[in-house]
């Protein structure tokens, strides 16, 4: 098939309405999207529906895990969607232009005190050094993540409080894995979402685009 062009879309949250639109807006397409995309079990007939609304669009989309996600469903990978393609930690895509894109999901969620582990919380959010070890060794152009490096400076609010969690003191231990892998990648361009607003940066020789919920920028 052919796709001629690319973009990268922030949360979705299982909120498949508005990103139906976004599909039928942007027919030929191949979409990254950066996390808590709303991979969860009781979505599974809305998945399937929306894997024919991309079918019928010639939209291709590859994602990664964010926190607020099923993350027991994700494993269980019983449910085939050729048009909705979960990227795993450390997993790649080749864009048409030649652009490699490798996917890195993960974060803690700030209100998983308020969940309940193994029904809507899950410990496998978090990236490990496990998987920063298992990175391939290979050169990257982009990536997608569903949080961000500690490097990138977002400025976002670091005192107050959000559900209860003191934000001066809230410290995001996948934030520091991902420096790992900026250094070990140095990309050109890094797309995520997780913090619900739109900023745009730059850090050495890093464009960077935080996403707010359904937005999304295209990657040229």
């Amino acid at each position: 098939m052919n796709y001629y062009k690319t973009i990268a879309v922030g949360d979705i949250h299982g909120e498949f309405t508005p990103l139906i639109s976004i599909i039928k807006e942007n027919r030929n397409t191949i979409l990254l999207q950066c996390g808590d995309f709303g991979w969860w079990k009781f979505l599974s007939k809305r998945i399937m529906d929306l894997d024919r609304t991309c079918n019928e669009n010639n939209v291709i989309i590859h994602w990664c895990e964010g926190n607020h996600e099923d993350h027991l469903f994700i494993k269980q990978n019983d449910m085939v969607t050729p048009n909705i393609i979960y990227q795993p930690r450390g997993s790649t895509v080749k864009l048409p232009d030649g652009r490699v894109v490798l996917f890195i999901g993960g974060a803690d969620s700030i209100d998983k005190k308020y969940r309940t582990a193994g029904y809507d919380w899950f410990p496998d959010e978090n990236i490990t050094m496990d998987d920063i070890d298992n990175l391939p060794d290979i050169d990257v152009d982009v990536i997608i993540s569903h949080t961000a490096p500690d490097y990138f400076d977002l400025g976002l609010p670091t005192t107050g409080s959000f559900i209860g969690v003191d934000l001066s003191t809230y410290k995001d231990n996948n934030r520091v894995l991902l420096n790992m892998a900026y250094d070990k990648y140095k990309p050109k361009e890094w797309y995520f979402g997780h913090f619900h607003k739109y900023r745009k940066g730059r850090f050495e020789n890093c464009i960077w685009t935080l996403m707010d919920v359904m937005q999304y920028v295209d990657l040229g």
